[in-house]
Order: structure tokens, then C-alpha cells, then sequence
């Protein structure tokens, strides 16, 4: 088996006990990327090679591997692979391939580059009568049967296995290249935190302009009035006020309030306030956020905004 990063690169060995990413169609000699042998992993603990000594992790067709309490890790800065994580992350994410499947494994291209296999791929529905459904923002845990879009790769094992439902572009920067009044449902979690209050509007204008009339797009976001009530002491003054937010780079983060009117000043017709796992349209899926981090019930919002 093969080892496959999230940046769709290979890991492969220097013929030392280093490793080094490797792009995929630098090296046409196949011996040079990191193979495992499962004769090589005895009680989840490699023997041999250059991740000798390392545990494998196996968790829903994604692997890890951990040397002591530190996880491998492919920078997304650099072609580099450390072991520096203490926790797992989307970087820390791989993917075993048969050497027979190494041929069909598919790289992201540029930002105009996917928004093409995008917009074909809406095509390519529309033709076929399906519902077109956009998750932006995916992160870790794409979802099969949606459009998965994101800034960066980060679930190697569903870009391999639904390269054509993940693209990677910078949806809150560029304009969608897709017809007004095309998309049936727009969901996204744990995203709209993260983009300034302009983009905000860009990318909820954008979403209405593509959306069809009568549909529906689900924003699960943080609550900042809930965060403030219940992790700030207002009479300590500034010492007091909880600033944990930033360590999410959570940049402009709604009210109930401030997401309404910014929906309804966008062109929203209505906006429905929800709980967890309560989306009205008829595509809504569970909600994934939030985790242990906040309550699942107050902690964050739950709001269906609708296209008149």
C-alpha cells in the first residue's frame, strides 16, 4: 500500500529513514513511494521501513500515524513532513492505495481550473435531473451526495474516493461560475466565523444569486452572545472578556440578531431559527458542529435563510 498525504502527494522514502513528499507524477518509477507491507505492521506498530516504530490509526478508512504521542503530519506550507501533533488534525490525515489504483488518483488544480470541473459538474446534475447540493467550507467531514467545496484539501481518503464531488478554490473570493437560480440546498458549519464581515456578504449574496426560488441555505455558526454570557465576567472590564474565540480564528461572528438583518439586507426573504439536527428544507442532513466545545443546544446558531 501506498501512502497518500492530504495535498494529494505521496509520501516517499530518500532510501534513509528520512521521508519526503512526493508529488504525484515527479517520479514515474513507482518503487519510490512509501510502501507498506502489512507483513511490515504487527499489533498497529510498523517494523521495518522508514515509519518503523510508528502505531497506525485507522479511523473510517483515514489513517494516522503516531510515533510516541506525536502524529505525522504534512505541512501545508511546505513539501516537509514532520511528526509535531499532539492531536489530529485534517494535515495529520492519510490514505492507504493499492498500487493498482496509484494510476487513477486525480490532483486539484488551480482555483480556475476547479472552478471549471465545478461549474461542469453542476452541469453534468442539472442534465441528469439531480438535486444540486453545495457544502462550503467542508473541512474534515465532506458529505456524499453534496458538492464539497473548500479553501484547502482536508480529507485526503474522500478526495481520493469522490474526487469529483471536492473542489478546491477560494469560494469567498471568485465568483461562482454557475447559473443564477441552479442550486437546490447550501449548507455550511463552522465557516462563516472564519471570513470577515465583507466576505460574509459576498459569500451570502453570491449563495442567494445561485440558489433557486423557494430553496433554502443552512448557516451553523457559533453564537457570540452565548460565548459572552456564559465565558466573560463584565465586571473584571476588558481583563474579564472571554477572547477564547480567537484561538478557533474565528474572525466576525454572529448574534441571532446581526445574522438576520445581514440575511434579509443581502435578499432573503425569511430567516428560520432551528435547532441542531432540525433543518427545514427537505435536503437538510444532521448538523455536525458543535463538538465538546460548546453547548449543542445554545452554543451555536441554527438558522435557515430562505430565497424568495
Amino acid at each position: 500500500m501506498y501512502i497518500l498525504s492530504v495535498h494529494r502527494t505521496f509520501l516517499a522514502s530518500d532510501g534513509a529513514s528520512a521521508i519526503k513528499q512526493l508529488p504525484i507524477g515527479d517520479n514515474s518509477d513507482q518503487k519510490s513511494f512509501l510502501s507498506l507491507d502489512i507483513s511490515d505492521v504487527a499489533a498497529g506498530r510498523i517494523k521495518t521501513g522508514p515509519l518503523s516504530g510508528y502505531d497506525v490509526i485507522e479511523d473510517n478508512g483515514t489513517f494516522y500515524f503516531r510515533c510516541g504521542e506525536h502524529y505525522l503530519c504534512a505541512d501545508r506550507e511546505s513539501p516537509a513532513v514532520t511528526t509535531d501533533r499532539l492531536t489530529p488534525h485534517a494535515w495529520e490525515s492519510f490514505t492507504l492505495v493499492h498500487p493498482d489504483r496509484v494510476d487513477s488518483v486525480k490532483i486539484h488544480g488551480s482555483a480556475a481550473e476547479e472552478m471549471m470541473r465545478f461549474r461542469q459538474r453542476v452541469e453534468q446534475l442539472r442534465a441528469e435531473g439531480k438535486p444540486i447540493k453545495l457544502y462550503v467550507g467542508a473541512g474534515e467531514v465532506p458529505r456524499l451526495g453534496f458538492l464539497n467545496i473548500d479553501l484547502v484539501p482536508a480529507n485526503a481518503t474522500f478526495s481520493f474516493n469522490h474526487f469529483e464531488d471536492y473542489f478546491i478554490f477560494p469560494c469567498v473570493d471568485m465568483r461562482w461560475d454557475i447559473p443564477d437560480n441552479s442550486v437546490d440546498y447550501i449548507f455550511n458549519e463552522d465557516f462563516i466565523e472564519h471570513i470577515d464581515q465583507t466576505n460574509q456578504f459576498r459569500f451570502l449574496a453570491e449563495s442567494l444569486r445561485v440558489l433557486k426560488p423557494g430553496c433554502w441555505h443552512r448557516v451553523n455558526t457559533p453564537d457570540i452572545i452565548w460565548s459572552m454570557k456564559t465565558r466573560s465576567d463584565f465586571s473584571r472590564g476588558m481583563d474579564g472578556i472571554y477572547t477564547g474565540e480567537r484561538q478557533w480564528d474565528h474572525i466576525a461572528i454572529f448574534s441571532h440578531a446581526s445574522l438576520a438583518e445581514v440575511a434579509r439586507t443581502v435578499g432573503y426573504k425569511d430567516v428560520v431559527f432551528t435547532k441542531k439536527n432540525e433543518g427545514v428544507s427537505p435536503y437538510a442532513e444532521a448538523d455536525h458542529r458543535p463538538l465538546d466545545d460548546r453547548d449543542p443546544v445554545l452554543g451555536n446558531i441554527y438558522a435557515d435563510l430562505l430565497k424568495e
